[in-house]
């Protein structure tokens, strides 16, 4: 979301079942097939600003590779896990 400058979708983290985290999952694979390559069109000159931490900032195309990648592969991982 922070690429395409959408509003990423939002969970309250009720889950109680698979049911439940299945629906999660459609809804965020939902959300992804909306995105289109033109959302991302020179993404690596935007700015990437943490909530976290305001002060913190990365270009684009650093972002993808230090922070988003990294990340996804990590959850990824632990997942299969």
């Amino acid at each position: 979301s922070r690429l395409s400058e959408t509003l990423a979708p939002s969970f309250d983290d009720g889950e109680k079942g698979l049911a439940d985290y299945l629906a999660r999952i459609d809804h965020t694979i939902e959300y992804l097939r909306k995105l289109t390559p033109e959302d991302f069109q020179e993404f690596e000159a935007k700015e990437i600003i943490f909530p976290w931490n305001p002060t913190q900032k990365l270009m684009g195309k650093d972002y993808l590779i230090q922070f988003a990648l990294p990340n996804f592969y990590f959850h990824i991982t632990t997942a299969y896990n």
